[in-house]
């Protein structure tokens, strides 16, 4: 029903298997047999909290109804549901402050993930490639790995803060952006503008150009593949009242 009720339901399966990372219950003085108990409880509610998440998900595309953003990005980097599980988890960490205030304030590494999203040690096998550089999520960059050379399982695993504001549902125009840049809605029209013929042309070539490169990256694949270096960049210079914000409005 909107982004920060997904969060929270993740925020839930994060709560359920807490103890599965740290066995709270055997240092708290409890019996091994507790403990033990403790995990498999903590598995099975992870388990029907996770279900219930993709049960309305499922639903949700069926009916052609609202999607959160995290499930667009889905979409859009080709992850699967355990790439989202992971996604998820992180995102709910960085999010939630009674998550972020307990037990987990330590560094979150591949084998802790791999603990905290799976059920056996049979899958925390197979999931391994997810946190390697041919996994969508490190490639899409939308995690990032340590480089802990002697250990890989050791490997720090950070998400990116403009991630979590897209998990959010922010506007991912805005949230691209650099710090200090300001989005501005165009103020003028072609035209309102007179232009040396050779600068117009040019300025005319270079936005018709980018779309073209726009339309065939995407159906090429590699706008997913490379994320950075997409825009065009213009300098304009001149005097001052030659017109070279009236034309980046144009152009924009």
């Amino acid at each position: 029903r909107s982004d920060e009720e997904y969060v929270e339901a993740w925020a839930q399966f994060v709560e359920a298997r807490e103890c599965l990372g740290d066995r709270r219950m055997s240092r708290m003085g409890k019996s091994e047999e507790d403990a033990d108990k403790a995990a498999s409880d903590a598995v099975q509610q992870g388990r029907l909290i996770r279900r219930s998440i993709e049960q309305r998900i499922s639903a949700a595309r069926a009916n052609g109804g609202w999607l959160p953003y995290a499930e667009r990005l889905a979409d859009r980097f080709r992850l699967d549901r355990y790439d989202i599980t992971v996604l998820m988890t992180l995102s709910a960490l960085g999010l939630v402050p009674t998550l972020a205030d307990s037990l987990f304030r330590t560094n979150k590494s591949v084998a802790w993930l791999l603990r905290a999203t799976c059920d056996s040690t049979r899958e925390q096998l197979t999931r391994r490639g997810h946190f390697t550089r041919r996994g969508p999520l490190v490639s899409s960059l939308l995690i990032r790995i340590g480089s802990d050379h002697r250990d890989f399982l050791s490997s720090d695993v950070e998400i990116d803060t403009r991630v979590l504001s897209l998990v959010l549902g922010e506007d991912p125009i805005k949230v691209q952006m650099a710090d200090g840049g300001e989005l501005m809605e165009p103020l003028a029209k072609a035209d309102e503008v007179i232009l040396d013929p050779t600068a117009d042309r040019l300025i005319s070539d270079m936005v018709t150009n980018t779309r073209e490169v726009a339309d065939l990256e995407e159906r090429s694949g590699f706008r997913d593949r490379a994320r950075y270096g997409r825009g065009p960049v213009l300098l304009f210079w001149g005097k001052s009242g030659s017109g070279k914000t009236r034309t980046a409005h144009v152009v924009a």
